[in-house]
């Protein structure tokens, strides 16, 4: 693990710098795109075999951009990981780092205790939604206003855990909704908490009540995909946000896991259901939210391109977490899940 770990760090470095040639760049991303991708020549779920490909792709990409990387840059990115890395006694002086032992225990993001890697990459997409609204908090609260937010189907609570670490939680007002009642965390911290299904329409919540709207993986569970997106518009105020994450699959396995393994697992006999009624592309699902005349999407970004498996432990260090967000920003098509920042036009006023 520990050649693991200085080879992604190197590659990291190496795509990362501007100074380095164009096509080492390339290839340094290109490969760590491949290992923190979905795709795998070889199944994880084959021991030891499964890893194979991730290995031989990462000393590919180790030895392809030493070949093109500068002599004298390479050293520099040399230092500037042994500065940041110290060596320990031990270890081999090859110019690589050691790197310093994550804590045995910690929690994921400083806020929740059911996951040990301290930037778990599961959990990066609600980190990255708390850290924006925190942000725009603190805007509304310039303006001498307070920033609404509802959290449409909040489970567990974990996007609150995420938004109550934040600098700015006390300059907005949160609500939610849920299907049942639960263990949800805090939830007194809610001003307002709806019972309710989103297919319902949710009667009880009033038309453009809402700044900033957050439907984090819900939408896959949904039968009507036209009439769930309606209900979102419609509580959201004119100009206001709609954060909607949702996972996807490169094409065309979105349309191999909706239409095929369905019929499959009827053709088996397999008596669990699975819990995705519906499964997308990007481009999938940005065609639906286009087809409203009332939304647009002005950015759209990409997180857990992997995470578990024998990449995990880079999970406990926060440049493999940037460069996950580095990633997925620019390739959020190849990511197992996206999230998409919606705008409502101003000039819409929805009320069914």
């Amino acid at each position: 693990m520990t050649l693991a770990l200085r080879a992604g760090y190197l590659l990291y470095l190496a795509a990362r710098d501007k100074r380095v040639p164009t096509l080492a760049r390339v290839v340094a991303a290109v490969c760590a795109a491949y290992v923190i991708s979905p795709i795998n020549l070889i199944p994880d779920e084959i021991p030891v075999v499964g890893e194979l490909d991730d290995a031989v792709v990462v000393v590919l990409g180790i030895v392809v951009t030493r070949r093109l990387v500068p002599a004298p840059l390479l050293e520099e990115l040399r230092a500037k990981a042994a500065e940041r890395f110290p060596e320990t006694q031990g270890v081999p002086a090859l110019g690589w780092t050691q790197f310093k032992r994550p804590p045995k225990r910690s929690l994921a993001f400083g806020v929740d205790p059911h996951r040990r890697e301290r930037y778990s990459l599961r959990e990066a997409r609600y980190d990255a939604l708390a850290e924006d609204v925190s942000e725009w908090a603190a805007i509304a609260a310039q303006a001498g206003e307070t920033l609404s937010v509802l959290d449409a189907g909040c489970g567990s609570g974990l996007f609150l855990r995420h938004l109550e670490a934040k600098p700015h939680f006390d300059k907005l007002v949160i609500s939610a909704t849920d299907l049942l009642y639960r263990d949800t965390y805090r939830r007194g911290l809610y001003q307002d908490f709806f019972l309710g299904d989103l297919m319902d329409g949710y009667p009880e919540i009033p038309s453009n009540a809402y700044d900033v709207v957050v439907c984090e993986q819900v939408l896959e569970h949904v039968a009507d995909l036209n009439r769930a997106l309606s209900t979102l518009a419609r509580i959201v105020k004119p100009g206001g946000r709609l954060i909607i994450g949702v996972p996807v699959f490169l094409p065309p396995l979105h349309l191999a896991r909706m239409y095929v393994v369905p019929r499959l697992d009827r053709l088996l006999g397999r008596r669990h259901e699975r819990g995705h009624t519906r499964a997308f592309s990007l481009r999938s699902f940005l065609e639906h939210v286009a087809a409203r005349r009332d939304l647009h999407v002005p950015s759209v970004r990409g997180f857990r391109v992997i995470s578990g498996g024998i990449l995990r432990p880079l999970e406990n260090y926060r440049w493999w977490w940037k460069f996950n967000r580095w990633l997925g920003a620019r390739i959020p098509a190849a990511c197992i899940e996206i999230q998409a920042i919606v705008q409502k036009s101003p000039a819409a006023s929805s009320t069914s």
